[in-house]
């Protein structure tokens, strides 16, 4: 039986690279507004997503839905 290979591939390289990047770039944003959109536009980019929903609960507060990009006609509120 062979076992499968633990070498970076150039698409695992690739994705380091851009995992790293995007650590930077999220790092730089000083809004929390525009960081939750970031957050949400790379997640769907990063796994090629039709939808993002940012969902956060703070303590022991009910979750809130903190950011979304859905398609047209999808309502956030009704996802939780």
């Amino acid at each position: 039986m062979t076992r499968p290979s633990t070498r970076p591939t150039p698409d695992s390289a690739l994705q380091m690279d851009r995992l790293l990047d995007l650590g930077l770039r999220l790092g730089r944003i000083a809004s929390e507004s525009e960081l939750r959109k970031a957050i949400v536009a790379e997640t769907k980019t990063l796994l090629g997503a039709q939808r993002a929903l940012l969902v956060l609960r703070p303590g022991d507060e009910a979750a809130e839905i903190a950011g979304a990009s859905l398609p047209r006609k999808e309502d956030a509120d009704v996802l939780l």
